[in-house]
């Protein structure tokens, strides 16, 4: 069973030569910065190491300082790679087949039928309708994982039978389509088996306060004004933790009895600022802004025509050089994420540097370049701004992404410099449909949105 745990940074004594103190939750009103780590932040040291990122990086720059907690997570991120792939699945990010050794799809009472027959049929029966061979069908379902969200075994039986009744119809034997269909039963998985002990302790430590006192409702100005205070940094895995917690949040405020307009009021005011991000962008109601690199290969990201576009270009920089990705920002459906080529040297043997993953801070640090650096303050800036918000003595919401970004200096071109990101990503998406309806010219690739206005929130 996992577990979490929340450190704070205190000043260092004789007694305390670290610096850190363990803490049971974080009061609901009080404004705060907490850092969620990635996959390695399996130890106290390494969330403190998190936690002093902020204390160097950020609070000098602050009017005032604010407490800085960081989480650490005793869970085997390891066996999470079929939790992780379905969560792209179960947002509809994934619309491609997967390149990797398998894949792992979120099913629902809604999309059953849809995913036997774009998911599963397609690893049995061929394109004229033919059964395959029933060692390449094994081969192929095999790599394949279900995670039914719902009445496990009523949705596991109606998707076997379904698949039986059809391979039987299609001319497989009895003992070959049953075969076939109890390696399905042996690959389905629930959604409820998945250990979410450390997300639960979390959400009840860090969040749960910001919505309630005493497991009653609060007042919609007051849940608003506590949800504004907390500000979030998620590097990898802590973005998927993040993207939980705000899951646990929306199911707690309806039983809370908020109402679907005030549930998406007060998510609207937590501000995630997410590096490396391992999710689904785009479908969050809380303010995620995130920043990664097209050269992280550390990183999962959804199957889709964004990601085999950027893979063809890489492969193709000998032939075509290295400015086809200029750096952009996209909004909306396609999430407030900033993207760029690289933001460090590459390592001397010419493979990406670790850096494009791991480094995650807010001032300039060495092999990084120009666009790594700007990129770096970029992050700082709305992280500090989003702070500065929190600690307005009236309740101010948070401001647009277009004001985040902006720093104490220079403020009308850094509006100029984020209208340039923005023109960048909508010719970024243009370039993805393109090459999509070049490659697939049958498949209806979904034309994304060639205007990209910040959503409002």
């Amino acid at each position: 069973m996992s577990h979490a745990r929340l450190i704070q940074r205190v000043p260092k004594t004789s007694d305390n030569v670290y610096g850190i103190t363990t803490v049971n939750n974080i009061p609901g009103d009080e404004v705060c910065v907490l850092y969620l780590g990635g996959n390695d932040t399996n130890s106290g040291r390494a969330a403190n190491g998190n936690a002093k990122i902020i204390e160097q990086d950020i609070l000098p720059d602050l009017s005032v300082p604010v407490p800085v907690y960081a989480a650490q997570y005793t869970v085997n991120t390891g066996d999470m790679a079929v939790e992780k792939e379905s969560n792209f699945s179960k947002y509809g990010h994934n619309f491609l087949g997967s390149p990797r050794a398998y894949n792992s799809v979120w099913i629902t009472e809604q999309n059953l039928k849809t995913v036997l027959k774009n998911d599963v049929l397609p690893r049995v029966v061929g394109r004229s309708g033919r059964p395959l061979s029933i060692g390449s069908a094994k081969e192929k379902l095999d790599k394949l994982s279900l995670v039914f969200d719902g009445d496990f075994k009523a949705l596991r039986n109606k998707m076997t039978l379904e698949l039986q009744a059809t391979l039987i119809e299609r001319g497989v034997s009895t003992a070959d389509s049953k075969a076939l269909v109890q390696i399905i039963i042996n690959n389905s998985i629930s959604a409820k088996d998945f250990d979410t002990q450390y997300i639960d302790e979390l959400f009840d430590a860090a969040i749960l306060p910001r919505i309630s006192d005493s497991n009653a409702r609060l007042p919609l100005t007051v849940a608003m004004a506590r949800a504004r205070k907390i500000n979030i940094v998620a590097h990898c895995h802590g973005a998927y933790v993040a993207q939980k917690l705000e899951e646990k949040m929306q199911d707690k405020m309806q039983k809370l009895g908020y109402s679907p307009t005030e549930i998406n009021q007060i998510l609207s005011q937590v501000l995630v600022v997410a590096h490396a991000p391992i999710i689904p962008l785009g479908v969050s109601k809380f303010r995620i802004i995130s920043f990664t690199t097209a050269r992280d290969f550390l990183a999962n990201r959804p199957n889709n025509w964004v990601k085999k576009y950027v893979r063809y270009k890489q492969s193709k920089e000998k032939e075509i050089g290295t400015d086809w990705l200029q750096p952009c920002f996209l909004s909306g459906r396609d999430g407030d994420v900033f993207i760029i080529r690289n933001a460090f040297n590459p390592a001397k043997n010419g493979r990406p540097s670790i850096g494009e993953h791991h480094r995650a801070r807010y001032v300039a640090l060495e092999g990084q370049n120009d666009i790594g650096v700007f990129m770096s303050f970029i992050a700082g800036n709305v992280l500090k701004n989003g702070i500065e918000n929190s600690l307005k003595k009236k309740f101010t919401p948070l401001p647009p992404t277009s004001e985040l970004v902006l720093g104490k200096k220079n403020r009308a071109g850094m509006r100029g410099l984020f209208k340039q990101l923005q023109e960048n990503g909508i010719k970024f998406m243009a370039d993805v449909y393109n090459f999509a309806v070049k490659q697939r010219p049958k498949v209806r690739a979904k034309k994304p949105v060639l205007k990209t206005p910040e959503l409002k929130r």
